[in-house]
């Protein structure tokens, strides 16, 4: 095609028709101009339909993994309402008569109340996209400040989670001489058959108002966790609603 502009360049210079010749060349020109224009068209198209997958992609990775999450978030949320209700047996039980105290299975009680939910998020996709600046390709501007929310809200967790931590090790720590842990561990991965054979009043620790006061801290902690929970789990419904309706 360029030897065959070229030949006729030379023709017309040769034949001495410099105005055709200009005419010529302001349309190879033009010709030229129009191919870069339609080079650029389908490469600016390519992108935008790259970026198009891309967005898709995203859309679908964040609907699975914040599905996940929902799940994750409710089981926690379940365990730490058992934690609650056995906690709130285990406080209407400090002062309580002898007979009433050995009635009940303290020792199922206290291991509810150490099983109430953690912490464990999946957060993979939510990661490389910030971590990889792929958030430029998320066009929606609500999905955007949702994933921005649930940094946010999830750290909120993650804090509370610490603070019942740290009083649940307390708990640990005081009933490590009062109450023998063989006898909650019947209920747990240890599966003991039989309770331990030391001659220790258990009860004892429910005339402690010690005891009461970290139950009690306890409770308040796995109160405001559930809270946050809630609320993080609102955002997490959100965060999969508005992937769904774009995918579709």
């Amino acid at each position: 095609m360029i030897k065959f502009f070229r030949q006729i360049r030379q023709n017309l210079i040769m034949e001495n028709k410099t105005s055709k010749y200009l005419k010529y060349a302001i349309g190879e020109i033009v010709l030229v101009v129009i191919g870069i224009l339609i080079a650029l068209q389908i490469n600016n198209w390519n992108q935008d339909r790259l970026a198009s997958l891309e967005e898709h992609n995203i859309y679908k990775n964040l609907n699975t993994e914040f599905k996940t999450n929902k799940a994750l978030i409710q089981k926690d949320i379940d365990q730490n309402n058992i934690g609650m209700s056995a906690g709130k047996d285990l406080i209407a039980l400090i002062g309580a008569d002898e007979n009433i105290l050995k009635s009940k299975n303290t020792d199922s009680l206290i291991f509810q109340f150490f099983e109430s939910g953690g912490v464990n998020f999946s957060e993979s996709t939510v990661l490389e996209i910030i971590q990889s600046g792929k958030m430029q390709y998320i066009k929606n501007d609500n999905i955007k400040n949702l994933i921005f929310e649930w940094s946010q809200k999830k750290e909120n967790v993650l804090t509370s989670n610490v603070q019942k931590q740290r009083v649940t090790n307390l708990i640990l720590a005081y009933l490590y001489k009062k109450y023998p842990l063989k006898n909650i561990d019947i209920y747990g991965h240890l599966q003991w058959k039989e309770p331990s054979k030391l001659n220790i009043d258990k009860l004892a620790i429910f005339n402690d108002v010690e005891f009461e006061s970290l139950i009690d801290d306890l409770l308040y902690n796995l109160l405001g966790m559930i809270d946050r929970q809630k609320t993080l789990l609102n955002i997490v419904e959100q965060i999969i609603e508005a992937t769904e309706n774009h995918d579709h």
